[in-house]
């Protein structure tokens, strides 16, 4: 079975008609927890802008990569319409995504870990280690590699109210 690789072209924003960012990755989940977490030091954490707005996906990284050229190239009005096409609300995308984000995908792309800290849910390693780590009381192992390798053999469940 070949594994087919996604890539994810997004727009954050800091507030309704706020300052916007462009970009493009293949783990959007990750991306976008790094912006919110201000883990680079840079554009978006200097600017507050750390809201999912928009995102679209390709299986090829180039024509990505093309279209978050394209959409950095436009001007901001072309930007907001792409928002409120989708996003009327201008809801916060990232939870949505994650309770989207399909369980066969999740474990085919290597995406899924379950995290056992008082609750199972789904979420990308990133999360899980930032979950127990604010959990501290709980008896997880929780760092790095070794994690990783625990929390990967725990049973998958899918939390429903996220």
């Amino acid at each position: 079975m070949s594994v087919v690789n996604q890539y994810y072209v997004y727009i954050l924003f800091s507030k309704r008609n706020g300052t916007l960012y462009t970009g493009v990755t293949s783990d959007i989940v990750k991306r976008v927890w790094e912006h919110k977490n201000k883990i680079y030091k840079g554009f978006t954490s200097k600017y507050e802008v750390d809201k999912l707005g928009y995102y679209e996906i390709y299986n090829d990284i180039n024509l990505a990569i093309d279209r978050e050229k394209q959409l950095k190239g436009g001007n901001r009005k072309q930007k907001l319409k792409l928002i409120e096409t989708i996003n009327p609300n201008w809801d916060d995308l990232y939870d949505k995504i994650i309770k989207q984000l399909d369980c066969f995908n999740l474990i085919t792309f290597g995406l899924a870990m379950t995290c056992n800290v008082s609750c199972h849910t789904i979420m990308s390693p990133v999360h899980v280690i930032a979950r127990c780590y604010k959990r501290r009381s709980n008896p997880v192992p929780c760092l790095y590699a070794p994690f990783i390798t625990w929390i990967a053999s725990l049973p998958l469940v899918v939390r429903n109210d996220m």
